[in-house]
Protein backbone atom coordinates (compact mmCIF):
# COMPACT_ATOMS: atom_id res chain seq x y z
CA UNK A 1 0.00 0.00 0.00
CA UNK A 2 2.83 2.38 0.82
CA UNK A 3 4.41 1.75 -2.59
CA UNK A 4 1.15 2.76 -4.27
CA UNK A 5 1.18 6.06 -2.38
CA UNK A 6 4.81 6.69 -3.35
CA UNK A 7 4.01 5.95 -7.00
CA UNK A 8 0.99 8.26 -6.94
CA UNK A 9 3.15 10.97 -5.40
CA UNK A 10 5.79 10.49 -8.10
CA UNK A 11 3.20 10.67 -10.89
CA UNK A 12 1.65 13.79 -9.39
CA UNK A 13 5.07 15.44 -9.12
CA UNK A 14 5.91 14.56 -12.73
CA UNK A 15 2.62 16.06 -13.91
CA UNK A 16 3.13 19.18 -11.79
CA UNK A 17 6.65 19.62 -13.16
CA UNK A 18 5.38 19.27 -16.73
CA UNK A 19 2.54 21.72 -16.22
CA UNK A 20 4.69 24.17 -14.26
CA UNK A 21 7.50 24.04 -16.82
CA UNK A 22 5.05 24.59 -19.64
CA UNK A 23 3.49 27.58 -17.89
CA UNK A 24 6.84 29.12 -16.94
CA UNK A 25 8.47 28.56 -20.34
CA UNK A 26 7.43 31.98 -21.61
CA UNK A 27 9.00 33.75 -18.64
CA UNK A 28 12.21 31.82 -17.89
CA UNK A 29 14.69 29.77 -19.90
CA UNK A 30 15.11 26.00 -19.88
CA UNK A 31 18.39 26.39 -17.97
CA UNK A 32 16.59 28.39 -15.28
CA UNK A 33 13.88 25.72 -15.12
CA UNK A 34 16.59 23.09 -14.62
CA UNK A 35 18.20 25.11 -11.84
CA UNK A 36 14.85 25.62 -10.11
CA UNK A 37 13.98 21.93 -10.42
CA UNK A 38 17.39 20.93 -9.06
CA UNK A 39 17.18 23.27 -6.07
CA UNK A 40 13.70 22.07 -5.14
CA UNK A 41 14.72 18.41 -5.57
CA UNK A 42 17.87 18.87 -3.50
CA UNK A 43 15.82 20.52 -0.76
CA UNK A 44 13.31 17.67 -0.65
CA UNK A 45 15.96 14.93 -0.69
CA UNK A 46 18.03 16.75 1.95
CA UNK A 47 14.99 17.13 4.17
CA UNK A 48 14.23 13.40 3.91
CA UNK A 49 17.83 12.43 4.68
CA UNK A 50 18.02 14.86 7.60
CA UNK A 51 14.69 13.62 8.91
CA UNK A 52 16.11 10.11 9.13
CA UNK A 53 19.39 11.55 10.51
CA UNK A 54 21.47 9.28 8.32
CA UNK A 55 24.22 11.44 6.83
CA UNK A 56 25.87 8.33 5.39
CA UNK A 57 23.36 8.71 2.54
CA UNK A 58 25.28 11.81 1.39
CA UNK A 59 28.50 9.81 0.91
CA UNK A 60 29.52 7.65 -2.04
CA UNK A 61 32.32 5.32 -2.95
CA UNK A 62 31.63 5.78 -6.70
CA UNK A 63 31.84 9.50 -7.34
CA UNK A 64 32.96 9.10 -10.99
CA UNK A 65 30.04 6.79 -11.73
CA UNK A 66 27.60 9.25 -10.13
CA UNK A 67 29.04 12.13 -12.16
CA UNK A 68 28.84 10.06 -15.37
CA UNK A 69 25.21 9.10 -14.67
CA UNK A 70 24.25 12.63 -13.73
CA UNK A 71 25.71 14.13 -16.91
CA UNK A 72 23.37 11.91 -18.94
CA UNK A 73 20.49 12.57 -16.55
CA UNK A 74 21.04 16.33 -16.85
CA UNK A 75 21.10 16.13 -20.65
CA UNK A 76 17.93 14.04 -20.67
CA UNK A 77 16.11 16.38 -18.31
CA UNK A 78 17.22 19.40 -20.32
CA UNK A 79 15.88 17.77 -23.50
CA UNK A 80 12.63 16.85 -21.76
CA UNK A 81 12.07 20.39 -20.45
CA UNK A 82 12.98 21.87 -23.82
CA UNK A 83 10.54 19.46 -25.49
CA UNK A 84 7.84 20.55 -23.06
CA UNK A 85 8.25 24.12 -24.21
CA UNK A 86 8.36 23.37 -27.95
CA UNK A 87 6.00 20.44 -28.53
CA UNK A 88 2.36 19.74 -27.69
CA UNK A 89 2.04 17.88 -24.37
CA UNK A 90 0.49 14.83 -26.06
CA UNK A 91 3.62 14.43 -28.20
CA UNK A 92 5.98 14.89 -25.26
CA UNK A 93 4.23 12.20 -23.24
CA UNK A 94 3.96 9.89 -26.27
CA UNK A 95 7.70 10.16 -26.83
CA UNK A 96 8.21 9.64 -23.11
CA UNK A 97 6.33 6.35 -23.39
CA UNK A 98 9.18 5.05 -25.57
CA UNK A 99 11.30 4.63 -22.41
CA UNK A 100 10.24 0.97 -21.93
CA UNK A 101 11.13 0.30 -25.57
CA UNK A 102 14.62 1.74 -25.12
CA UNK A 103 15.00 -0.02 -21.78
CA UNK A 104 14.25 -3.40 -23.36
CA UNK A 105 16.65 -2.76 -26.24
CA UNK A 106 19.46 -1.57 -23.97
CA UNK A 107 18.88 -4.46 -21.53
CA UNK A 108 19.20 -6.88 -24.45
CA UNK A 109 22.42 -5.26 -25.68
CA UNK A 110 24.20 -4.68 -22.38
CA UNK A 111 22.65 -7.03 -19.82
CA UNK A 112 22.25 -10.11 -22.02
CA UNK A 113 18.47 -10.15 -21.58
CA UNK A 114 16.65 -12.56 -23.86
CA UNK A 115 14.86 -10.96 -26.79
CA UNK A 116 11.79 -13.16 -27.19
CA UNK A 117 9.07 -12.96 -29.82
CA UNK A 118 6.61 -11.74 -27.15
CA UNK A 119 8.97 -8.93 -26.23
CA UNK A 120 9.46 -8.01 -29.89
CA UNK A 121 5.68 -7.98 -30.43
CA UNK A 122 5.09 -5.75 -27.40
CA UNK A 123 7.87 -3.37 -28.47
CA UNK A 124 6.42 -3.13 -31.97
CA UNK A 125 2.96 -2.46 -30.52
CA UNK A 126 4.38 0.27 -28.28
CA UNK A 127 6.23 1.84 -31.19
CA UNK A 128 3.10 1.78 -33.35
CA UNK A 129 1.19 3.51 -30.54
CA UNK A 130 3.78 6.28 -30.36
CA UNK A 131 3.72 6.71 -34.16
CA UNK A 132 -0.09 6.96 -34.10
CA UNK A 133 0.05 9.76 -31.53
CA UNK A 134 3.04 11.65 -32.93
CA UNK A 135 2.16 11.12 -36.64
CA UNK A 136 5.59 12.05 -38.07
CA UNK A 137 4.61 11.30 -41.69
CA UNK A 138 1.57 13.56 -41.54
CA UNK A 139 3.64 16.37 -40.04
CA UNK A 140 6.33 16.05 -42.71
CA UNK A 141 3.65 16.28 -45.42
CA UNK A 142 2.25 19.43 -43.84
CA UNK A 143 5.71 21.01 -43.69
CA UNK A 144 6.35 20.21 -47.37
CA UNK A 145 3.23 22.11 -48.49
Amino acid sequence: MLSILWMMGALCSFCLIAIGARELSGDITTAQLMALRSIIGLGIISAIILYYRDTRLFKTQRLRLHVFRNVFHFAGQYGWLLGLTLLPLAEVFAIEFTVPIWTAIIATLFLNERFTSKRLFSLMLGFIGVVIIVQPVLKSLIVLR
